[in-house]
């Protein structure tokens, strides 16, 4: 039962992040970030159109990271907390299946199971 439960708790985590679009924001961190270290190496600019360009993008990363920190302590809190709820109910236990979770071989099968389908899932939207 507990490995059944790890195995959802890793489906609604991912299901979670795909649906409040966390991937995407995540590229625009990085993206973004690039983007103000090319402002500050850009030598075509004085120092005070660097620091307007940073501050307009010091905004928008603020905003990403309330976006990527609250979404990933939701995606986490749903499935876990649905657990914990089974385990108040006395049909499963928290720690057994944080048990499994934690398991290296738990961790590599999913890591490669998700990265298969996450490869699948990229060429049938892509083509």
């Amino acid at each position: 039962m507990s490995f059944l439960l790890a195995v959802a708790v890793v489906l609604v985590f991912a299901f979670v992040l795909e649906r409040l679009d966390l991937p995407r924001h995540a590229r625009e961190t990085g993206r973004r970030a690039r983007e103000s270290l090319d402002v500050l190496q850009d030598v075509s600019l004085d120092d005070r159109a660097k620091e307007e360009a940073l501050q307009e993008q010091a905004v928008r990363l603020f905003a990403l990271l309330g976006i990527l920190l609250g979404g990933s302590l939701l995606a986490l809190a749903l499935p876990l907390g649905g657990v914990w709820l089974l385990e108040q109910g006395g049909i499963s236990s928290l720690d057994s299946v944080l048990g499994v979770l934690e398991r290296a071989d738990f961790l590599i099968g999913t890591t490669v199971v998700g990265l298969g389908a996450y490869l699948i899932y990229g060429r049938l939207a892509s083509g």
